[in-house]
């Protein structure tokens, strides 16, 4: 049996030691894009540019006068097609981003936290993925991954959650073994989450006081948390791959 109190046991006394590397690889990995919290940070440093930009474009866009309009017609037009593609671009960057950097930072992520709860603190793990030139195989591994988990949480809401926790080791797997095939890897991690996936959630849950203490943070203290998840789910990952029938309780 694991018990989640004895993780976390082992997570905060890696965390003595190395929290701040942690919470550097944590922080990089979310800004670039290995969290959909990175567009929520982005959304709240620009609101009022945003709001400005808004503003100005509804007054240019909306006009004064039937000379006014017909004068800057031409303009308005442009503008708006601007605007449009602007929004477009802004669109692709952050599926790029989430794509390419955002999908092998998590594998990085996860290699470092392999190592690091093994004693190898090293923040550069984060972007070994692309050192090593594993980082386009990875991409439509992960991004396979993701859509089978999205196909899943089209039918309901509670297969999506299940399939979530049945692949939730992949990205530590494919960190050990990136030349593993996307179903290697999830078929792995089916075997070291079978019949588990509810203490898995539960686990997850324990952690809620936790966010909740770092949303009074002006609602960024939740990166604060995030290495001790993270801590928290290698020491378990580390231990379901010496026995990966253990169950927890």
């Amino acid at each position: 049996m694991w018990r989640r109190a004895t993780l976390k046991q082992h997570a905060k006394l890696f965390l003595k030691q190395h929290y701040w590397t942690a919470f550097a690889v944590c922080l990089v990995a979310i800004i670039l894009g290995a969290s959909s919290q990175s567009i929520q940070v982005v959304e709240k440093i620009t609101p009022e540019t945003g709001e400005s930009i808004s503003q100005a474009t509804e007054w240019f866009s909306t006009g004064s006068g039937t000379l006014f309009d017909m004068i800057t017609a031409p303009f308005r037009m442009l503008t708006r097609g601007i605007l449009g593609l602007l929004t477009i671009g802004v669109g692709l960057f952050f599926v790029a981003l989430r794509l390419v950097v955002g999908n092998n930072l998590r594998v990085g992520r996860a290699r470092y936290f392999n190592h690091a709860i093994a004693g190898d603190n090293r923040f550069d793990y984060l972007f070994s993925t692309f050192k090593r030139g594993e980082w386009a195989e990875l991409t439509f591994k992960l991004f396979y991954l993701d859509v089978v988990i999205f196909l899943w949480s089209l039918l309901l809401v509670i297969p999506g959650i299940i399939k979530t926790y049945q692949y939730k080791f992949v990205p530590f797997i494919l960190a050990e073994n990136p030349k593993y095939s996307i179903k290697q890897a999830m078929a792995l991690s089916t075997s070291m989450t079978d019949n588990d996936k509810m203490n898995l959630f539960v686990l997850d849950l324990s952690f809620l006081g936790w966010y909740f203490l770092g949303s009074l943070l002006f609602g960024i203290g939740g990166m604060f948390v995030e290495p001790y998840v993270k801590a928290t789910e290698a020491t378990l990952y580390r231990l379901k791959e010496v026995r990966p029938d253990i169950r927890g309780e």
